[in-house]
This record gives C-alpha cells, structure tokens and sequence, in this order.
C-alpha cells in the first residue's frame, strides 16, 4: 500500500453539475493542453476516456494515462493516475 496521499482537485464552474461532467469528460480533448507539455507524445496526439480508462492516442501509439476507479455521474470521477508510466506506478486521484 502507498503511503502517498491521495491527489483531490476540486473546481468549481457556473454550470449544473451533469453538464459539468458530461464537458469535462467527453470533451476533454478540446480543453486538455496537450501541445503545452501535457501529453506523452506531444502536439497532434488526441486523448479520450475509452471503456475503463484514459487514453492518449497518437497514429499507432497508444498511452494509458490513467485506470477510472470511480464512474459516478455526474458526482464523482476518480482515477489511479500514470502518464507515460505503468499502472503500478499509479498517482490515486479523486
């Protein structure tokens, strides 16, 4: 068990929460900064959420980000977090 303490981010937004939600996930390519250094293949590449995960995408390459742990719309999201890593090496976030 890690002893690292958990990552939680909260923001705030004038929006309902299930459009909040439904923004911040199915439409995170649109808002990530992925040619700011955020990425692990760097600018042209695309992230989604697929199935069980976070997935950064680039031609044939393919990064997990991050496993969903918790899928509760529009009340919770949370993540064990590994740009570019393995999942054991994974950040819990919530």
């Amino acid at each position: 068990m890690s002893t690292v303490r958990p990552v939680v981010r909260q923001v705030s937004v004038a929006a309902p929460p299930a459009r909040a939600f439904a923004l911040f996930t199915e439409r995170i390519a649109e808002w990530w900064p992925m040619a700011s250094g955020h990425s692990v293949f760097g600018d042209g590449a695309t992230v989604a959420f697929e199935s069980s995960g976070l997935v950064e995408r680039h031609g044939d390459q393919v990064s997990v980000w991050a496993e969903v742990t918790v899928w509760e719309p529009p009340n919770a999201l949370e993540l064990d977090w590994h740009p570019g890593r393995t999942a054991e090496n994974a950040t819990p976030c919530a």
